[in-house]
């Protein structure tokens, strides 16, 4: 049987979850080498772009990504194995197979809340239904705020998460219990299956799991590129599992 064409480049989960941190030689002295990258869209449609600097790069990327629709596959952030070894996130595939194995065995557990926790080492940050959600593009992100009201142990209390295309704050009651660079998850109470931004409704009942993240993006270089005042949240980054002894 004849292989299906494919349309787009299919990249390795390894590289696309591993950033450098330390800009390579060929890299401006003011942000990580983004380029050479490529992208692809529909009807064998791509682009390379091979800016030495990365932010005209990243921009044209933004460019072909709003002109495209929204659906575009890119390979970005090229590296040596050196590099690779260095600064990427190890055992990212390992986790992912972890993560999986977690929704797939959830509904045959005696209590599916606890084994999925277990299974995930994640923390359990709330528990709601979704109140609503506030929403709106710019520049190519998709910015908002979804309110929760509380069910089950969580009952009349109330939460909210910040987004910018993935999330970014978590409160409860007012009080912030995670932030970036930790994974602040949404997921569906039955299936555990995740619940991305653009799947946010009204009504849906979620919860919210809060992940470490990959050591080296606690160092002072990572927390400066990805951490939340980068986001422009006024807080420091306090890690996930001290924020949830508070």
């Amino acid at each position: 049987m004849a292989r299906p064409k494919q349309y787009a480049p299919k990249v390795p989960t390894d590289i696309m979850n591993s950033t450098s941190l330390q800009p390579p030689a060929t890299a401006s002295s003011s942000s990580s080498a983004i380029s050479p990258s490529a992208s692809c869209f529909a009807f064998r449609n791509s682009v390379t772009s091979a800016s030495v600097a990365s932010q005209p790069c990243a921009f044209r990327n933004s460019a072909i990504f709003l002109s495209c629709g929204g659906s575009v596959s890119v390979s970005l952030y090229p590296m040596d194995g050196a590099q690779m070894k260095q600064y990427g996130v190890h055992g990212i595939v390992t986790r992912s197979q972890q993560l999986g194995a977690a929704i797939r065995t959830v509904k045959t557990a005696e209590d599916p809340e606890a084994h999925f926790l277990s299974f995930t080492e994640g923390y359990k940050l709330f528990k709601g239904k979704i109140a609503d959600v506030l929403r709106e593009t710019r520049a190519g992100f998709n910015f908002g705020r979804v309110v929760l009201e509380g069910i089950g142990e969580c009952k009349g209390r109330s939460a909210a998460v910040e987004f910018q295309n993935e999330n970014l704050t978590a409160e409860v009651d007012g009080k912030i219990v995670a932030t970036v660079p930790d994974l602040i998850c949404l997921v569906d109470t039955e299936t555990f299956s995740p619940v991305t931004t653009d799947a946010l409704k009204y009504g849906k009942r979620v919860l919210v799991v809060g992940l470490k993240c990959f050591e080296m993006w606690r160092s002072p270089a990572g927390i400066e590129l990805v951490g939340p005042r980068y986001f422009g949240v006024d807080t420091d980054y306090i890690p996930l599992e001290e924020r949830c002894k508070e």
